[in-house]
């Protein structure tokens, strides 16, 4: 019996152990990116809401060292920064809901391995489309950032084509002559679609991409800011902005803290993460 108990009394003390390790674990990742924020956004003044769209614009592309190439570097870098969080050896896949039916176009998650043409692969959906940038978007520069690629299925790329956004509910799919892309995946386009125009301004304009009202500001469409406050940033979206600053060295400051749509555009009002 006193054996039993030992035993007992020795499992208890690692599994305590163990449980105060991954606290620590946790902790130390969390500071970690804490620390990288803030040291990123060291020299950005908040409270000057007049300057502040010019602040982050000049950082995001100061900081942006790293130009890719369209191919082959843009295939490797989406199997990084769109990894499963769930399963190393898939990619999620935009606007895509379920792996739980037969209709492999909703796919939400794939083998990364899989991309190229055809049912069944992904390919590389420009959120903020090609052919809508002031001129093309190109294969380089703004066409081939990867804050705004995303691993897409090749059919429900093809079905978005470049259709501008509009609000819905439910799942992504095609409505009249424009696209929405699910009540997942409409804060992460709303975001990218900032990104886009923080970063390339007049290249890409929101107003292009999106069916939208500018009851707030008209500079950005009502529909990316409600979005942006609808829909918050998921633990995905975070590691994402991680993985590509590891790449490009620039960040998604609406992903970082998107209370600074709110300061820049107005719109819904969301808590300052700073």
């Amino acid at each position: 019996m006193k054996i039993f108990f030992s035993i007992l009394l020795v499992f208890f003390i690692l599994c305590v152990g163990l449980k105060a390790q991954f606290k620590s674990t946790v902790k130390q990742q969390n500071t970690s990116q804490l620390n990288v924020t803030s040291s990123y956004y060291k020299n950005i003044d908040i409270r000057n809401t007049k300057t502040l769209f010019n602040q982050l614009s000049s950082l995001i592309v100061l900081t942006h060292t790293k130009k890719l190439r369209y191919s082959p570097d843009t295939w490797q870098a989406l199997k990084k920064t769109d990894s499963d969080l769930n399963n190393s050896d898939n990619i999620i896949l935009i606007y895509g809901s379920n792996n739980s039916d037969k209709e492999i176009t909703n796919d939400y998650s794939r083998d990364k391995n899989s991309g190229g043409v055809g049912r069944g692969k992904w390919n590389r959906e420009h959120v903020y489309p090609k052919s809508l940038g002031n001129p093309n978007l190109g294969i380089e520069g703004p066409g081939a950032d990867i804050h705004m690629l995303r691993p897409s299925d090749v059919k429900q790329n093809s079905k978005r084509g470049n259709l501008p956004f509009e609000n819905a509910s439910g799942e992504a799919r095609k409505i009249k002559r424009s696209w929405y892309p699910g009540d997942k995946w409409r804060g992460d386009v709303a975001r990218i679609i900032m990104y886009m125009y923080l970063r390339y301004n007049a290249r890409t304009i929101p107003s292009k991409v999106a069916v939208s009202t500018y009851k707030y500001n008209k500079n950005m469409p009502d529909l990316f800011l409600n979005w942006n406050y609808i829909d918050p940033v998921d633990d995905f979206e975070k590691k994402r902005n991680e993985e590509v600053f590891k790449i490009q060295r620039n960040r998604n400051p609406f992903i970082d803290n998107p209370y600074l749509a709110y300061l820049i555009w107005g719109g819904p009002v969301l808590k300052n993460k700073w």
